[in-house]
């Protein structure tokens, strides 16, 4: 399978966001898996949030197409359920609680920080913030299980 990257924020990232691993992450993949066109692009407006969503296009004559929105998508295991739907193309994001969101890092570390300081709070600490980052090489793998799920589904 061939994988085509662009690094479209490559700048604006060194310079709004904290270190981590997005910064020298492609911001969009583009491949086609088992005749389904898939993409992931970074979602980055105004140079805020950065996190990576997942889409596939929906096939012409498959049943999905005659779908109404995204509640009728809830039994799709992809990382946090489908989030984006049209007659044509499905979604999904990494932008949930229990995501690592890159231009908010900065804030959470500052949070941490303070909860640490004012007391016994360190099971609860645990529990916020152990979120993770979804990176490209993870939501490459969830478009992959959204593609098997439409070609499951056109049986």
């Amino acid at each position: 399978m061939e994988i085509e990257y662009s690094y479209i924020y490559k700048d604006l990232k060194k310079k709004v966001l904290p270190p981590g691993e997005w910064i020298d992450e492609a911001d969009e993949a583009f491949f086609d898996y088992k005749d389904i066109k898939c993409s992931v692009v970074r979602f980055f407006p105004e140079g805020k949030i950065g996190t990576l969503n997942g889409y596939c296009i929906i096939p012409k004559g498959h049943p999905w197409r005659n779908k109404k929105g995204i509640f009728d998508f809830e039994n799709i295991d992809v990382h946090g359920g489908i989030s984006y739907f049209s007659r044509d193309k499905i979604g999904f994001d990494a932008s949930h609680g229990f995501d690592d969101i890159p231009s908010m890092m900065f804030i959470r570390e500052k949070i941490f920080e303070d909860m640490k300081e004012r007391g016994p709070w360190n099971e609860l600490i645990s529990q916020i913030f152990s979120s993770k980052y979804r990176n490209m090489e993870y939501m490459i793998e969830e478009c992959k299980k959204l593609a098997d799920a439409i070609i499951l589904a056109s049986k």
